[in-house]
């Protein structure tokens, strides 16, 4: 007698059933008096016998059932076919997989705090409110960058390239992921594009507010990058949570050299050539095209910026 897991995958979801196997066999069908009961309107009320022979394999046997029954993707006929366990039994549209009992599982893998979060918007009222505060927070965010009037039309694009952006990030992902881990969790996904694309624009609207009230072009500009660096890292590890089966310092150091090499490739080209002069590198200024309500310090007048192009213009080189 062997001790076997019955791993059942329908339209309903995945369901374990354990047994005890011996030579007389168990029943698979859709009858009440099956040994495992298989709701499938495809599936015969006696469609499989499972049974152990006298050196203790295993007997897989399609009871001539109507649609028949696949064993690893081949027919299976009705004759007895031995059967290795974890392979997989198709009939209708079933699947099932037999496992040993008496084998230790793995261990339990650590539960992301990413997936906790998740979990927090796990409703469709919820999931839906999240979506429209980003796509609002990423519209009047571009509002307040720019200096044209407000119009309808430019906000609806807007909102919609995001939302957009959202949903290809959730479906390729989630394809990935599907591939990695065997699960798309296309909608955390989705929840973490939405708050990275909040966060990413209250960080935006900080920065250019803390830039503009430095005037420290230096210090701005490693404000931008450090601040931006670990938003990229923060949004790499909660993909990679989803994605993948990492170790927590793996994902964090995985999602630093990402960051690195990508920040690398984008200054390649600076570092690489000689610097030129520019107004803003001259004047070590900071300029932002926001409402001046939200600025602290005042902006420089038409008058200050004339007499100081005239004194650049009027420098002489040394």
């Amino acid at each position: 007698m062997r001790s076997l897991v019955a791993q059942i995958t329908d339209k309903d979801g995945v369901r374990i059933q354990r047994f005890n196997l011996d030579q007389q066999g168990i029943s698979i069908g859709r009858s009440w008096n099956s040994d495992i009961i298989i709701q499938d309107r495809f599936v015969d009320a006696e469609h499989l016998h499972l049974s152990l022979s006298d050196d203790g394999k295993l007997l897989l046997e399609d009871l001539s059932s109507t649609n028949g029954s696949q064993l690893n993707g081949r027919s299976l006929r009705a004759t007895q076919k031995n059967y290795a366990l974890e392979s997989d039994v198709r009939l209708g549209d079933t699947l099932i997989r037999f496992f040993d009992a008496d084998v230790s599982v793995a261990p339990a893998a650590l539960r992301s705090k990413w997936f906790v979060l998740a979990e927090r918007f796990s409703s469709w009222p919820s999931l839906l409110m999240l979506t429209i505060v980003a796509a609002f927070v990423h519209t009047i965010v571009n509002e307040l960058r720019t200096t044209e009037p407000v119009q309808l039309d430019v906000l609806l694009v807007s909102a919609a390239g995001v939302l957009a952006l959202i949903l290809v990030w959730s479906l390729v992902l989630g394809f990935i992921a599907k591939l990695i881990r065997g699960e798309s969790n296309a909608r955390a996904l989705w929840v973490l594009a939405c708050l990275g694309v909040i966060v990413a624009n209250v960080f935006t609207i900080a920065i250019l507010v803390l830039r503009f009230n430095l005037q420290d072009q230096v210090v701005g500009q490693w404000v931008s990058v450090l601040c931006f660096a670990a938003f990229a890292v923060w949004l790499l590890v909660g993909t990679f949570s989803y994605i993948s089966s990492m170790s927590a310092k793996r994902k964090w150091l995985v999602s630093l050299l990402v960051v690195i090499s990508a920040y690398g490739l984008i200054r390649s080209d600076d570092l690489l050539r000689e610097p030129h002069q520019s107004w803003r590198s001259f004047t070590k200024t900071e300029a932002a095209t926001l409402p001046p309500a939200l600025l602290l310090r005042q902006g420089v007048s038409l008058d200050e910026y004339q007499n100081a192009a005239e004194d650049l213009f009027d420098a002489k080189p040394e």
